[in-house]
C-alpha cells in the first residue's frame, strides 16, 4: 500500500469512525502524512476539509481536526504563514472544547513554526504545552518525539546540553516505540551532535553511525545524505 492509500482509507475512515475511535484513526492518518507527495497530500487533505466544513456545526472538533490537518499540510511544504494562521484557527476550537490532544497538535505544529521563525520564546512556551498533553494522551507518540526533537534543538542551540540530551532521549524512545525511523534518525543526530559537544568522541560517531545504517535499512535519500553529512563533519571537526 502506498502513502497516499494509507493516508485515504485512515480518512476515508475518519468519516464514520465513533467517537472513543478517533484518535486512533486520526493518528494513524498522520503516521505517513509527511510522506505522501505534496500535491497529493494537499488534495486529500482539502476533500477531508470540505467533508467536515459542511458538518461543522453538528461535529465541531472533526472540523477542527480538519483544519488542523490543512495548518500540517502546508507546514511540510514551508508555507509557514498560512500554517500558523490555520493552526491559530483549530487550537481555538480546541481551547474552547478543551480537546487536550487537539491542543497537544497544535503545540507541537506551533511552536516548530516559531523556531522556524527563530522566536525561541513563543517556541519554547507552545511546546512545552504541547509535551505535556501529548505526553498525558499517549496516543500520539510520534508526535510526541517531534515535540521533544524540537524542544531538543532549541536547548541545544542555547548551550543547554543536559536538557539538550534529555529531550533527544525522549524523542528515540518515543519514536522507536511508534517504531518511527524518521524521528529515531533525528534524535540519534542529536544526541550524537550532544556527545561530540561533551567530548565523548567515541559515543558521538556511534550515534552517528547508528543514525546512517538506520537510514540505509529504510532507504530514505534524504536521511541517508544528512546521516552522512553528519558523520563525516564529526570526523572533520575531530582532526581540527
Amino acid at each position: 500500500m502506498t502513502d497516499l492509500e494509507d493516508l485515504s482509507q485512515h480518512v476515508d475512515a475518519l468519516k464514520g469512525c465513533p467517537a472513543s475511535e478517533f484518535h486512533a484513526q486520526f493518528s494513524a492518518a498522520l503516521r505517513r502524512f509527511r510522506f505522501v507527495p505534496a500535491a497529493e497530500r494537499r488534495a486529500c487533505t482539502d476533500a477531508f476539509f470540505r467533508w467536515a466544513d459542511a458538518r461543522a456545526a453538528d461535529a465541531p472538533l472533526v472540523h477542527a481536526y480538519a483544519v488542523f490537518l490543512q495548518g500540517m499540510d502546508r507546514f511540510i511544504s514551508e508555507e509557514l504563514q498560512p500554517s500558523l494562521q490555520l493552526l491559530t484557527e483549530a487550537r481555538g476550537i480546541f481551547a474552547e472544547r478543551d480537546d487536550r490532544e487537539g491542543l497537544g497538535l497544535c503545540g507541537m505544529a506551533i511552536g516548530a513554526i516559531y523556531r522556524t521563525f527563530g522566536n525561541y520564546d513563543l517556541a519554547l512556551k507552545m511546546l512545552w504545552e504541547g509535551l505535556q498533553l501529548l505526553k498525558a494522551s499517549g496516543q500520539y507518540p510520534i508526535f510526541l518525539a517531534a515535540t521533544a526533537n524540537s524542544l531538543a534543538n532549541i536547548h541545544l542551540e542555547m548551550g543547554d546540553l543536559a536538557e539538550a540530551r534529555s529531550m533527544f532521549d525522549l524523542a528515540y524512545a518515543e519514536s522507536t516505540r511508534a517504531d518511527d525511523f524518521y524521528f529515531m534518525v533525528y534524535a540519534l543526530h542529536g544526541l550524537g551532535r550532544v556527545s561530540a559537544l561533551q567530548g565523548k568522541g567515541a559515543e558521538a560517531e556511534e550515534k552517528f553511525g547508528q543514525a546512517l545504517r538506520l537510514a540505509e535499512r529504510h532507504e530514505h535519500p534524504l536521511h541517508i545524505s544528512t546521516s552522512l553529512t553528519e558523520l563525516a563533519t564529526f570526523h572533520f571537526q575531530s582532526k581540527s
